[in-house]
């Protein structure tokens, strides 16, 4: 499963004009968010599902979010409820959030709050996507786990190794926000020509 591909299409699209102007966000600065944000969120839930605690955990949350939202995203967008991806941030990306928003904003120039809501609304695309490829596969949580290892591996073969390790990290990081903007270069390496 290649998301970016997923993302490349009419959905990446539809989140990006639909959240810039929701939001207030100019386009180019809500796909360079999605960008850098798209790549980490994947690597945590990676990270995440490397042990069987994390999988099964990850397991039943798919198991929520079966792809329906992808058929209503605009209304899903439009609608703004952005809370339940408030939450599956918190617990795909833990203590470190506060410091990946922050990383986030110093490279893109967008406040902190717009950063939170437009990963917010991110996470359960993303989850929703995860969610479809669960079910059409039949994939248990070692499957999930596997899925998400193909994945993350995808990308660091499109970025190199090194780079991917930047993103590793930052989810490691103790939420200093000290990070490079060559965050921003990578993102756009690992998901190609994602928001041109």
């Amino acid at each position: 499963m290649d998301l970016s591909n997923l993302l490349q299409g009419v959905i990446g699209q539809q989140l990006i004009s639909g959240l810039a102007s929701k939001l207030g966000i100019e386009n180019n600065k809500t796909a360079a968010v999605l960008t850098m944000a798209v790549p980490l969120i994947l690597s945590a839930l990676n990270k995440n599902s490397n042990t069987p605690e994390g999988a099964a955990g990850i397991e039943n949350a798919l198991n929520k979010h079966n792809g329906d939202l992808l058929s209503n995203l605009s209304g899903f967008i439009s609608g703004g409820d952005f809370s339940d991806g408030s939450k599956m941030l918190g617990h795909i990306l833990g203590g470190n959030q506060g410091g990946i928003i922050d990383s986030i904003s110093k490279s893109t120039g967008v406040d902190s709050n717009g950063i939170g809501s437009i990963l917010s609304a991110a996470a359960p695309i993303l989850m929703n996507s995860l969610g479809q490829q669960k079910q059409q596969q039949g994939l248990d949580a070692s499957g999930i786990s596997d899925l998400l290892t193909n994945v993350v591996g995808g990308m660091s073969q499109k970025a190199g190794a090194s780079e991917m390790g930047m993103f590793e990290k930052m989810l490691d990081q103790n939420g200093d926000g000290n990070t490079s903007d060559e965050l921003l270069n990578i993102g756009g390496k690992l998901l190609g020509g994602l928001f041109k």
